[in-house]
């Protein structure tokens, strides 16, 4: 079975999001997400995205996918909630 694409955007430079007014292109944004996803420690099947920038939330959560790791999404982020995950 193939995987699917992380992203639908049929060229590298195409603009994925915008970072303190700058464009990113897609090239950047799976470069980003790849670097952190090899920087994920081993053994650890969940990751506690916190994220308040758009930005980095959306690499962290690609870097989730790539590394085929669980993104756990808290509604909140009191100490009683982070405690519970």
């Amino acid at each position: 079975m193939q995987p699917l694409p992380l992203i639908s955007h049929a060229s590298p430079d195409a603009v994925v999001a915008y970072r303190d007014g700058l464009a990113v292109p897609a090239r950047q944004f799976l470069a980003d997400a790849r670097r952190v996803a090899a920087a994920l420690p081993d053994g650890r099947r969940h990751v506690l995205n916190l994220c308040q920038d758009r930005y980095r939330f959306a690499v962290v959560l690609a870097a989730s996918l790539l590394s085929g790791r669980v993104n756990l999404l808290p509604p909140t982020a009191t100490p009683e909630v982070l405690r519970q995950l």
